[in-house]
C-alpha cells in the first residue's frame, strides 16, 4: 500500500507529547495542541515512571500491583497501534519521566519547542510537573500543561472558587448547584485523522513496553505478590479469565464497552436497578478502568449517552450513570481543594489539638492480612475480597463492605485498607479510591461518623441465594440454604457433618463480631445472629435479636 506519512527535514521543530493518564487520542488536547502547533511534528512518549512501581506510602504494598499493569501495558499497546496508524509511533521508556524527557531531548538531531501534557491533580503526579518544568526549564523549551478531559466539567467552568467556601463540604450541594446553573460539559475535541509527520530513527529506537513481570521485580515484590496474589485454590482459573476478558486495556476496547452499554446492549436504561450486581459483566457500566488511565474520555461518555437517550429516551438510570459521573468529579475537586489531607489519618476531618481520638484506629498486620486474603469468616466480605486479589475488580456493593468491615468492625488505619486497593485494584483512581475510604471511615465529607454497613445484614439483601458467595468460595454450594452459605459459622456440628461441611476446615470462624448499629433497629431475624467471641476464647450465647448476650 501506498504509505502518506510525512518525514521530517532536519531542522524543522517538534513538540513532545507527554501521555499520562490520557492514554487516547479522542478528546485529547495537549495531543491535538501539539499538532497544531507544529503541523503534526510530534513525538510521542510515555514514561513508566519507577517511582509508582515501588512500595505505597505508609505501608509499602506495591503501588502498582499485576491486574493494573496488566491493563496498562495492552493500554499503551493499543496507544502505540493508533499513532502508527497516524504515520507516527509511541516513545516508550522506563525511568523517572523528568530524566527520560532530557535523555531523548538532548539525543535527537532536530529541535524540541515545546512539551504538551494534560495537569494531574495528586501531589506526586503534580511533583512529577514541576520536575520536569525544572529541567526544561534550563534547556528553555516550554511545558506546556492542559486540564484536559479528566473532569466532566472543566475547572474554569465550575461555578464556585474551589478553595474559597465553597458547596464541596456536601456532594448533594455540589450537585444540586451544578444542577441548578445547568454547567455545561464541553464538546470533547476532534480525534486527530491527519496523517503526523514520522519522527525518524530514535537513538535507543522507540522502545518495547515490559512484562508485567519486568515492572514487578522494579519494587522486588515477587514475595509478597506470592501471598496475597496466588488465588484461592477452590477458584478455578476461568474465573479469573472471565473478568480478564471483560477489562482489556485500550481505547478501542473502552470504546466497544461504551457502544455495548449503550447501543448495543440498551442496558443503560436499567442502570439504576442492576447497579448493586455483584455477578457478571451487565450489572454496571464497568468503564472505570478505562476512565481511570484515560483509554476512555468521560466527556465522549457524556456525548454518546446524550445521544443514546435522543434515541432511546432520558429515564432514571440514564440520570444516574450521569450522577455517578459528578461523584467521580467531586472527589477530583475535593482532592484539589484538600490536597494531602486526603492521605492522612483523620483526612479531612481536622482532629484539633487536645482532642480525644475519635477512634482507635490500629495498625493490627496479623488481622489486616486476614482481611487481605478474604479469611473473616463473613462470606460476603471474603468472596469480595477474594475477587479483588483473583482479578483487580470489586463491585461498589462490595468495596463498601469490606471498608466497612476492615474500619469499623476491625478497627484498622483506613489508609491500609486504600493503599491494598491502590495495588490491587484494575481502575485505582487516586482521588476516588482515597474519596470514597474517607467516606466510609468517617473522615471525609459525610457527616455521619456512623457509616456502617452489617456485611451480614448486606449479604443477605444483595446476595439473597448465596449464588455470588458460592462463585468465589465454592466450598459453601455444599449448603443447602442461602442462610447456610452466609453464616456458616451458625452451623452446629450436627448439621457440618450432614452437610459434608467443616467451618474451621473448609473455611473459617469470624475473627470479630459484626456490630449492630447503636440504636438502631434489630433486624428481629434468626438470619442475622451473630456469634460472639468472648476474650477467655469460648462463644457466648446469641439473643434472638441478633445482639449478643455473655
Amino acid at each position: 500500500t501506498h504509505d502518506t506519512t510525512m518525514t521530517s527535514t532536519q531542522n524543522e521543530t517538534y513538540s513532545i507529547v507527554w501521555f499520562r493518564n490520557d492514554l487516547r487520542i479522542h478528546d485529547n488536547e495537549a495531543l491535538i495542541k501539539a499538532i497544531e502547533k507544529n503541523s503534526g511534528r510530534i513525538i510521542p512518549f510515555y514514561c513508566f515512571d519507577e517511582r509508582q512501581f515501588k512500595g505505597t506510602y505508609h505501608f509499602s504494598f506495591p503501588k502498582t500491583g499485576p491486574h493494573r499493569s496488566r491493563f496498562l501495558i495492552e493500554s499503551l499497546e493499543c496507544l502505540r497501534k493508533k499513532l502508527r496508524e497516524l504515520g507516527s509511533d509511541l516513545l516508550i521508556r522506563t525511568g523517572k519521566p523528568e530524566e527520560e524527557i532530557v535523555k531523548i531531548i538532548t539525543s535527537l538531531s532536530f529541535p524540541i519547542d515545546s512539551v504538551h501534557a494534560h495537569l494531574e491533580i495528586a501531589s506526586e503526579e503534580k511533583a512529577v510537573e514541576e520536575n520536569v518544568k525544572k529541567n526544561l526549564d534550563k534547556m528553555k523549551i516550554e511545558l506546556k500543561l492542559y486540564w484536559g478531559g479528566s473532569t466532566l466539567h472543566h475547572v474554569d467552568d465550575l461555578p464556585f472558587d474551589i478553595y474559597g467556601k465553597t458547596p464541596l463540604k456536601l456532594f448533594t450541594a455540589f450537585r444540586q448547584m451544578m444542577e441548578q446553573k445547568n454547567v455545561n460539559v464541553r464538546e470533547p475535541c476532534a480525534t486527530p485523522k491527519d496523517k503526523l509527520v514520522s519522527f525518524g530513527e530514535m537513538e535507543g529506537g522507540c522502545g518495547q513496553l515490559p512484562t508485567v513481570e519486568d515492572l514487578m521485580k522494579i519494587g522486588n515484590f515477587d514475595e509478597w505478590l506470592k501471598e496475597f496474589v496466588d488465588s484461592d485454590p477452590n477458584v478455578k482459573e476461568d474465573d479469573q479469565n472471565e473478568v480478564k476478558r471483560l477489562f482489556v486495556g485500550g481505547e478501542e476496547e473502552g470504546l466497544k464497552r461504551l457502544d455495548y452499554y449503550l447501543f448495543q446492549s440498551k442496558l443503560a436504561s436499567d442502570y439504576k436497578t442492576t447497579r448493586n450486581g455483584l455477578l457478571g459483566g451487565d450489572y454496571s457500566t464497568k468503564f472505570s478502568a478505562w476512565l481511570a488511565n484515560g483509554s476512555l474520555g468521560v466527556r465522549e461518555i457524556h456525548r454518546q449517552l446524550k445521544q443514546y437517550e435522543e434515541k432511546e429516551g432520558a429515564n432514571d438510570s440514564t440520570y444516574w450513570i450521569v450522577f455517578e459521573l459528578l461523584w467521580r468529579d467531586y472527589f477530583k475537586w475535593i482532592n484539589l481543594k484538600h490536597g494531602d489531607r486526603i492521605f492522612k489519618l483523620y483526612g479531612i476531618q481536622e482532629k484539633k489539638k487536645g482532642e480525644e481520638d475519635k477512634h482507635a484506629w490500629k495498625k493490627d498486620e496479623k488481622l489486616f492480612k486476614l482481611w487481605a486474603k478474604g479469611k473473616n469468616g463473613y462470606p460476603f466480605v471474603d468472596a469480595n475480597m477474594r475477587e479483588i486479589n483473583s482479578t483487580g475488580f470489586m463491585s461498589n456493593r462490595g468495596r463498601q463492605n469490606v471498608a466497612s468491615l476492615l474500619t469499623k468492625d476491625l478497627d484498622i488505619d483506613w489508609r491500609m485498607g486504600a493503599e491494598y486497593f491502590e495495588s490491587f485494584l484494575i481502575d485505582h483512581d487516586v482521588c476516588s479510591n482515597y474519596g470514597n475510604w474517607m467516606y466510609v471511615a468517617g473522615v471525609g465529607n459525610d457527616p455521619r461518623q456512623d457509616r456502617y454497613f452489617n456485611v451480614v445484614k448486606q449479604g443477605h439483601m444483595y446476595d439473597a441465594k448465596g449464588e455470588y458467595v458460592c462463585y468465589w468460595l465454592p466450598q459453601l454450594s455444599k449448603l443447602p440454604d442461602a442462610n447456610m452459605k452466609h453464616q456458616p459459622y451458625l452451623l452446629s456440628s450436627e448439621q457440618q457433618a450432614k452437610c459434608k461441611f467443616s467451618v474451621e476446615q473448609d473455611y473459617c470462624n469470624p475473627i470479630a463480631e459484626v456490630k449492630f448499629v447503636p440504636g438502631g433497629q434489630s433486624t428481629k431475624k434468626k438470619d442475622f445472629k451473630i456469634k460472639k467471641y468472648s476474650k477467655a476464647g469460648g462463644k457466648s450465647k446469641v439473643a434472638k435479636d441478633g445482639k449478643s448476650e455473655k
